[in-house]
């Protein structure tokens, strides 16, 4: 708050009008409503002023009678929420012909009680302000972190929490505020209401998150775009949220939830060493899938296994697509197709497929290690949280979105299931047991 007086009229010599109007600012510091007028540091009165340093003049001292001011020097005081001047500070601007301003100014200046004052009436206004900008920062609220989750589920909350717990690692105080999308009318409102909490920059978790946030950011102002980093999206330079992937060159950065189909394929052969031919079920349309299994070819050459695959364009075409790979694989393999993400029973149908034909399935997510698989070789969806973390730090120091490369994922989780292994009769050895992250029985 800073409160303003002005005295409209000061007092007048019979010699000479004064002038009509004097305007004296003056600051206060202020806690809640309450305004705290700084006190001077002498309570003793002041000393007569003198013309030109030659003595008491007798005008002036008729003209400063003992000031009830004296106690707090010139801090003046409020009444009625107006701020008083005292009369001290008033004759300073009198211009009569006794004590005129150059000779009151040389009488101030001369005089060690008079420095004090105007010293202070100097560094009030500036100490004051030094004091305000110390309490906006001592209140600077941490810097806001929008999150939009592509759905609920376990995965997505793990993925959540490392980032959480990274930031907190790193010494970095932020405020997180959590959207997550319910696949109807009301996402198309959620990047809008985002924005409108002005956060420092945006978490998209999950590959629907980071599309729905790059569909909103073509239709907005470079300058209205907060930075948003992405974590769990597969083949990100496909989808378009970054130009490559050693530099983005949009305002998106993060981590990729790339699968590593030589790390799958090894884990399997390790376990089978028969094994060698592996069937696939996917959507050729579903260029992430298209790929996956571009590079899987290559790696399962190496590996002396051959791909036997299946195609299909809707979840309704599997059953039709396993007939077709009936008696000829010796294992089936699982990737992150659209067919398993749109139909939920779609995972449990390839589970009876595999116990039926008794081969192996070889999956990607914990979770189908869980539910039957032999092996599983996938992300590990807690350290996408921390790698988002870290691009996050970068970000919040200065580094633009633009700047930063695609991290991808540094290590991967091995899952067994030593259930299915039984019932297909294969003994997996105990140095891999002793590598996985899991073992289920």
């Amino acid at each position: 708050m800073i409160l303003e007086a002005e005295v409209s009229e000061v007092g007048v010599t019979p010699s000479r009008p004064a002038p009509l109007l004097t305007r004296v600012h003056r600051v206060a510091s202020t806690w809640g409503d309450a305004a705290v007028i700084p006190h001077a540091v002498s309570p003793s009165p002041p000393s007569p002023l003198s013309v030109n340093g030659e003595g008491e003049s007798p005008a002036c001292e008729a003209a400063l009678p003992p000031s009830p001011f004296t106690e707090r020097g010139l801090g003046g005081e409020v009444r009625n929420d107006s701020f008083v001047i005292p009369r001290e500070a008033r004759n300073l601007h009198r211009s009569d012909g006794v004590c005129d301003n150059a000779s009151l100014s040389n009488s101030f200046m001369n005089d060690e009680n008079g420095k004090t004052r105007l010293y202070q009436m100097l560094l009030t206004p500036l100490f004051t302000l030094f004091m305000f900008f110390l309490l906006s920062f001592a209140l600077a609220q941490p810097p806001l972190i929008a999150i939009l989750q592509s759905d609920e589920g376990a995965i997505y909350t793990d993925a959540i929490n490392r980032f959480h717990q990274e930031m907190e690692k790193q010494g970095v105080d932020v405020q997180t505020l959590i959207f997550v999308l319910k696949d109807d009318e009301s996402d198309s409102e959620l990047p809008e209401r985002i924005l409108s909490r002005k956060p420092k920059m945006i978490l998209a978790v999950g590959m629907n998150a980071a599309l729905r946030l790059k569909k909103y950011y073509e239709s907005l102002p470079l300058d209205q775009q907060p930075p948003v980093v992405f974590t769990m999206v597969m083949d990100p330079v496909q989808h378009g949220l970054v130009q490559s992937a050693e530099r983005s060159g949009t305002r998106f950065a993060g981590v990729t939830l790339a699968i590593n189909p030589q790390k799958q394929l090894r884990a399997l052969k390790d376990s089978l060493p028969e094994v060698k031919r592996v069937g696939v079920v996917y959507t050729p349309e579903e260029f992430v899938s298209r790929g996956l299994i571009e590079q899987a070819r290559k790696d399962a050459e190496r590996l002396g296994l051959s791909l036997v695959e299946a195609h299909v364009s809707t979840p309704k075409q599997l059953n039709e697509a396993l007939g077709r790979l009936r008696g000829t694989v010796d294992a089936f393999w699982i990737i992150p197709d659209a067919i398993y993400a749109e139909d939920p029973k779609a995972l449990q149908t390839v589970m009876e497929f595999s116990r039926r034909q008794r081969i192996p399935t070889l999956g990607y997510l914990e979770r189908f290690a869980q539910q039957g698989a032999l092996v599983s070789v996938g992300i590990d969806m807690a350290e996408q949280g921390a790698l988002a973390a870290e691009q996050s730090i970068r970000i919040l120091n200065g580094e633009k979105p633009e700047d930063l490369p695609l991290l991808t994922p540094r290590r991967a989780l091995t899952y067994y299931n030593l259930k299915a292994a039984r019932a297909l009769g294969i003994t997996i050895p105990d140095m891999l047991l002793n590598l996985a992250a899991k073992v289920y029985e």
